[in-house]
């Protein structure tokens, strides 16, 4: 359904156009970005990440029915001594895309990533506590709630919580063994 291909600096216009507002914004990156997310703040992210201690694998999401470009994800290698990584800016777009399986494949793809290539014990990941969409999705996937982050985003006067929901590489294993 999907594949992930690396993510390069030619892809950052298409990025910066897909999020079209500060909410939509808040919602991939948190508060790492301000509204409107401009071409050149993409950039330094980038290059910020390419001297960052921590690995950092930034990915298109490609649909493999036509090769067409339909999202982004990122994973991070944020604490190597213990085998842990983080997901974050996951992206499926433009919206027509949404609500199609898109979003569980390019979640099972990453964590096979994390798991069996890049050798992590644990992937955690925060998502905003009204996306329910993406909460199924991530629990389709084996993730679970681990704590609830009361009002730590704010997008103008709103204050928004999340979610840091996690996934062991056992309990990933054990999901795959039951969906087998």
């Amino acid at each position: 359904m999907i594949a992930l291909q690396p993510f390069t600096r030619d892809d950052i216009p298409r990025l910066t156009g897909w999020i079209d507002s500060e909410a939509a914004l808040i919602q991939w990156s948190g508060q790492r970005f301000s509204y409107p997310l401009e071409p050149s703040a993409f950039e330094a992210y980038l290059q910020e990440a390419e001297t960052d201690p921590h690995e950092h694998h930034l990915f298109n999401v490609v649909a493999q029915d036509n090769g067409e470009v339909i999202g982004h994800v990122e994973l991070i290698v944020i604490a190597p001594h213990r085998r842990q990584g983080h997901i974050c800016r996951v992206l499926i777009a433009p919206k027509a895309r949404q609500g199609k399986g898109y979003g569980t494949a390019v979640m099972r793809r990453i964590a096979e990533m994390g798991f069996r290539e890049l050798g992590l014990k644990k992937i955690s990941l925060n998502v905003i506590i009204f996306n329910l969409a993406a909460i199924a999705c991530y629990k389709k996937v084996g993730f679970t709630v681990e704590k609830v982050m009361e009002e730590n985003l704010r997008i103008g006067e709103k204050k928004w919580s999340s979610y840091h929901m996690a996934l062991t590489e056992d309990a990933w294993q054990d999901h795959l063994e039951q969906d087998g």
